[in-house]
């Protein structure tokens, strides 16, 4: 080989050595800004605002749903520390500032949140606007309906409506839960005196406690005197749980084959155990914090949830044994 020929494969290796050194170090020296505009769009692997409008998709704004999709893109932004873009609290940097280059750019990537999480003839009306603050002001003086009494009124009349029918108990109490947050939404009440706040939540739940109650099928009819007698009365999720147990344990006795174990509480699992005389090993340690009694739980309370169906007394003179009965009589 020659001396030129030699020169000429070490440059040639000496410049491949270079290219391939300046691609893998061009990310090592990405200044600050640039990370923060690769990195703003928050999706991992450089995925873009397609990824946001599959993570919204399912309430994207049509004209008629801002609340709800105002809730969720609020929950979106906020989770990638951006609302200031949409309150401009604090106010955005003046143009000679060095921050207004970085400004800009998360500005753009939350108008594209935005857009993106729109339907198109609706997305179409904020496509030139200059901030993200002015999509989200813009959209809530167009769509928001907080007065509109039309809706509340609506939502009403279902609420009244609404019955267990053939719903399990866990789809009639979603069903009412649904309709409860967006009235919500819409009436939004503001208190000078925080104890009057915490009043109003507690006559709500309670009314709420009696449409729950009111609304299930006579088949509860038991139960539901039962916690309706109950002083004070219970709350709203306590009073579901004991009318989930009470579905769950009908199911048992009613047709035992067609109950998966999943489906069978604990609280229906211990009665049916206690009413059979299984084992009564540890019952002394077991304490229920509503009727102060040894020797259950309040999931197991007579006092709550009534004698089970099957359950017969004692006859006396049978020897002694400590039995559910013993213990809550």
């Amino acid at each position: 080989m020659s001396f030129k020929e030699a020169l000429t494969r070490n440059s040639r290796a000496f410049t491949a050595e270079g290219e391939s050194t300046s691609v893998t170090t061009a990310p090592q020296n990405m200044t600050e800004s640039e990370e923060m505009r690769s990195t703003s769009s928050g999706a991992p692997n450089g995925s873009g605002p397609d990824s946001l409008s599959q993570l919204i998709i399912s309430h994207r704004l049509n004209g008629n749903n801002y609340l709800q999709w105002s809730r969720n893109i609020l929950m979106f932004v906020r989770g990638r520390n951006k609302e200031k873009y949409l309150t401009w609290n604090p106010q955005p940097p003046k143009t000679e500032d060095p921050q207004y280059e970085t400004w800009c750019a998360e500005n753009n990537t939350v108008m594209t949140w935005l857009v993106h999480s729109m339907l198109p003839e609706i997305s179409e009306n904020y496509l030139l606007a200059s901030s993200a603050r002015e999509i989200w002001e813009s959209a809530r003086r167009t769509y928001s309906v907080k007065e509109n009494t039309a809706a509340i009124f609506q939502l009403k009349r279902m609420l009244r409506s609404l019955t267990q029918g053939e719903k399990s108990v866990t789809q009639y109490y979603s069903a009412l839960v649904r309709l409860w947050l967006q009235i919500d939404l819409y009436e939004v009440h503001k208190w000078s005196c925080h104890t009057d706040e915490v009043y109003f939540k507690q006559v709500i739940d309670r009314d709420r406690c009696y449409d729950f109650l009111l609304g299930l099928n006579d088949s509860f009819e038991d139960i539901r005197g039962r916690i309706m007698s109950i002083k004070p009365l219970p709350s709203l999720e306590d009073a579901f749980n004991m009318i989930k147990n009470e579905e769950s344990r009908k199911a048992l006795v009613q047709n035992p084959s067609l109950v998966s174990p999943s489906t069978i509480t604990e609280g229906s699992a211990m009665v049916t155990r206690s009413n059979q005389g299984g084992d009564t090993r540890g019952k002394k340690s077991l304490r229920c914090d509503h009727c102060n009694k040894n020797g259950h739980t309040r999931d197991t309370c007579w006092k709550i949830h009534g004698k089970p169906a099957n359950w017969k007394p004692r006859p006396k003179g049978e020897g002694f044994s400590l039995g559910q009965a013993d213990w809550q009589s």
